[in-house]
């Protein structure tokens, strides 16, 4: 990484001398599927291979075939935002301008600007994720046309996973709409950006994953720490090394 002085450092390893204990950097995403391959109430995805995708201020997925993290498939936490995609409007920029939390945050606010009489007007000086939801659930006209928005760049870029995965499962998690109808839309689009010679033997079964946002129960600090304890028992010497 680069500091405010433009001087290059090693996060891990500066880590460590702060905290004098051994510091190992990883992807939220691949904790996370660590902790759903570890968890017996997916036993099912014994044999499959499986791609997940998390969406909030950054943008990450990992992959794991037969409950084993396929190691390299993330690397530095939100790098995977960097990744160009077209957009509905026919537009080239990075998946994290399109469908980033604080991006999406952002197109809202400048909908409110032009569009006085919407519901987003409502919040307009504190407008969270979770207000926009709400008036996504209202029905809202404007915030419905922006959710289908972050649908087709959400199919955009699940029909690039499935190419490269060919996974029987994706999940999604995260900063999403938990309703049927943008379940609906995200289905249609990522269909909408395969190739027409595409086989629906072939498409994947899609999954929002619903946690509630709550430390205790964040899939990727329990993921890590699952990782970490079981580093140990399987080596006892790795957390010195």
């Amino acid at each position: 990484m680069t500091d405010i002085k433009g001087h290059s450092r090693d996060l891990q390893k500066y880590l460590s001398e702060e905290f004098a204990l051994p510091v190992y950097t990883g992807s939220p995403s691949n904790c996370s599927l660590y902790y759903y391959v570890c968890n017996r109430d997916f036993n099912y995805l014994c044999d499959e291979t499986v791609v997940l995708l998390t969406l909030s201020y950054d943008i990450d997925f990992s992959a794991a075939v037969n409950r084993s993290p396929v190691t390299g498939s993330a690397s530095f936490p939100g790098s995977y935002g960097a990744t160009m995609i077209t957009d509905c409007n026919g537009n080239s920029l990075s998946l994290w301008e399109a469908i980033s939390t604080s991006n999406i945050l952002l197109k809202a606010k400048r909908l409110a600007d032009s569009n006085p009489d919407s519901l987003l007007n409502k919040y307009r000086d504190n407008l969270t994720f979770r207000n926009l939801l709400e008036i996504f659930y209202s029905g809202d006209p404007l915030v419905k046309d922006l959710f289908h928005y972050m649908a087709d760049a959400i199919g955009y870029t699940l029909a690039q996973l499935i190419h490269a995965f060919h996974p029987h499962r994706i999940f999604i998690g995260d900063e999403i709409p938990i309703s049927e109808s943008f379940h609906h839309m995200v289905i249609e689009a990522t269909r909408s950006h395969l190739p027409v010679t595409a086989s629906s033997e072939d498409f994947p079964q899609i999954e929002r994953l619903c946690t509630l946002r709550e430390t205790r129960n964040d899939p990727s600090l329990i993921g890590a720490t699952l990782y970490a304890t079981n580093k140990i028992i399987q080596d006892p010497e790795w957390i010195k090394q």
